[in-house]
């Protein structure tokens, strides 16, 4: 029956209908990041190939860093290119999930050629629906990298960057029919690392760094009220070395755990995320090796500020592996802050800044590595964009001869179909 109009009901009209649908759009908008949102006339179409979508990309970036080696004295500045070509292949069923993906990272240097290098990242993704809030996905991955000269654990003096290669796969799993629910996941991955050769002559040997890590956790949550959850977690890991023990004589091998309490929240689209308190503790097979432990934290939340603008803010305690003399691991804290505005529909303004804290544990060594960023994005039309941007890092450290600064400058052009 259709309804009566009234002195108070506006007439309907196609210039009403549109007005709904520019607010109902407009609120979709409010509630995505500003960097994930698909803007009308700039979202690549790709190319559909029966259930799939394929969406092929190619960046190219021209940089110029005025400490390529992160050294604090004889800085060596150079330009570099990088290409990244890649592609990403997802199904579109009514249900499960297949995804695809390859990527490539060429650099090439004009000057000091033997820091160029060739790497190489793909994985494939399985996702299976069980039933309604119920899902398991398995990733198997294999990364082709080369480690940073900045890295605590980079030799110094080496003549090229170290090969490091990753392998492995991750499971996930979530069960949310009711306000009960429970996630889990799990990894097994595998590095192994090349050896180094010294410019004054000499081979290092980085075999020892060679390790295989499980990790697990499980996360049961109840929904008190509707966009606020309150969870428990529990995790575990496993690290052993593919060596018995290193060049030095120590034993790597550990083992620990890990618990949470937090919380998950999401307010009509405008502030989602989590953040947890809890305690973590990390064994050593060495009895010459201290074990790790203390209070964790973390966090991850998205705040959609404005219409036009995102704030995220990010934190988290953890223990990381590292191979330096007598230092069993490092207790690492890191703190990123980040804002990305619109300017307008196809310009982006981004500016974020990070704050990483290393305590390595067995030795007198500390680091504090400052990063802040800038960059600007012109999407030109549906496939192409342009990028510029600015990274300033700094470490400092209670040992003089490890502490740098380097400034980084980059211009790019990217291809999206």
């Amino acid at each position: 029956m259709a309804q009566a109009q009234t002195s108070n009901t506006p007439p309907q009209s196609e210039f009403n209908a549109t007005q709904k649908e520019q607010i109902d759009r407009n609120r979709t908008l409010e509630a995505q990041e500003v960097t994930e949102r698909k803007q009308p006339g700039y979202e690549p179409l790709g190319i559909r190939l029966g259930a799939f979508m394929i969406n092929p990309g190619l960046d190219i970036l021209a940089t110029y860093t005025d400490n390529l080696y992160s050294s604090k004295d004889d800085k060596k500045s150079d330009f570099f290119a990088t290409i990244n070509p890649s592609v990403y292949v997802q199904s579109n069923w009514t249900a499960h999930q297949l995804e695809l993906w390859a990527s490539g990272r060429f650099l090439r240097y004009l000057e000091y050629s033997d820091e160029s290098t060739n790497n190489f990242d793909t994985y494939a993704r399985g996702k299976f629906d069980i039933a309604r809030g119920s899902w398991v996905a398995l990733r198997p991955f294999y990364t082709f990298d080369h480690e940073t000269r900045g890295s605590p654990d980079a030799v110094t003096g080496g003549l090229e960057p170290i090969e490091v290669v990753t392998r492995g796969i991750d499971f996930t799993a979530e069960h949310k029919p009711t306000r009960l629910w429970f996630t889990a996941d799990a990894s097994l991955k595998e590095m192994t690392f090349t050896n180094s050769l010294l410019a004054g002559g000499g081979v290092v040997n980085n075999a020892d760094r060679d390790r295989r890590e499980i990790a697990g956790g499980v996360r049961v949550g109840y929904e008190l009220t509707p966009g606020y959850s309150a969870y428990v977690e529990g995790r575990a890991n496993d690290r052993k070395y593919e060596s018995a023990v290193d060049d030095l004589g120590y034993r790597r091998d550990s083992s620990g755990y890990e618990t949470r309490l937090g919380a998950q929240v999401e307010l009509t689209g405008k502030l989602k995320g989590f953040a947890y308190l809890g305690y973590l503790w990390q064994d050593y097979v060495d009895p010459r090796f201290e074990a790790v432990s203390g209070p964790v934290f973390g966090t991850g939340l998205t705040w959609n500020a404005t219409g036009l603008t995102t704030v995220k803010v990010k934190a988290a305690r953890s223990i990381e592996e590292t191979t330096i003399n007598r230092a069993a691991g490092a207790l690492q804290n890191v703190f990123e802050l980040s804002v990305d505005h619109e300017l307008q529909r196809n310009i982006i303004l981004s500016a974020g800044g990070k704050y990483t804290q290393q305590d390595f544990r067995g030795v007198d060594r500390n680091y504090d590595v400052y990063e802040a960023n800038l960059k600007a994005t012109y999407q030109i039309n549906r496939s192409y964009k342009i990028t510029s941007g600015y990274t300033y890092n700094h470490r400092a450290a209670n040992l003089a001869a490890s502490e740098y600064s380097a400034n980084t400058v980059f211009v790019g052009f990217s291809s999206l179909f």
